[in-house]
């Protein structure tokens, strides 16, 4: 889905500093960034990939949370976790990542993760106890068994 980006700057002639990562492109009119997921149009940045599932990654299991291992003989061969970032990843994600995980194995431990402003994202708000919730609400009605939030220090 195609969605005005937020993290860019407007120069001359069209052209936008793309502020996501540290590469910082400088995007022309009609143009992608480096990723190929932010495009100029007409001097505005829009996300192209917003609200679909862009990445995963394989990590060793120590990296993940272990709750449920205690009552299991054997560690799952898959968890997933989702960093929950205001105007970014909200409900509607969590639902659609939980969705896939579900049509997957509806026991695969899922963890949301609370978002700390940090680096180039320092303005972006703190994750609310409410949007944790239902975050939390929609990861369980998607048909996940097995979901928690880590960082529950990081909630106002």
């Amino acid at each position: 889905m195609k969605r005005k980006a937020l993290l860019y700057k407007k120069l001359a002639d069209k052209k936008v500093r793309c502020n996501v990562c540290q590469r910082k492109c400088f995007i022309n009119d009609g143009e992608t960034g480096w990723c190929q997921t932010r495009l100029n149009d007409k001097g505005d940045l829009y996300t192209l990939n917003y609200g679909e599932i862009s990445s995963i990654s394989i990590n060793p299991i120590e990296k993940k949370p272990v709750l449920w291992l205690k009552y299991r003989s054997e560690p799952p061969i898959i968890m997933a976790s989702t960093l929950i970032v205001p105007g970014y990843i909200e409900e509607q994600e969590v639902r659609s990542i939980a969705k896939f995980i579900a049509t997957i194995d509806p026991q695969i431990p899922y963890s949301r993760l609370a978002f700390y402003p940090h680096f180039y994202m320092q303005n972006l708000p703190l994750i609310e106890k409410s949007l944790a919730r239902r975050c939390l609400a929609e990861a369980h009605d998607a048909g996940l068994d097995k979901v928690r939030l880590g960082n529950k220090q990081l909630l106002i």
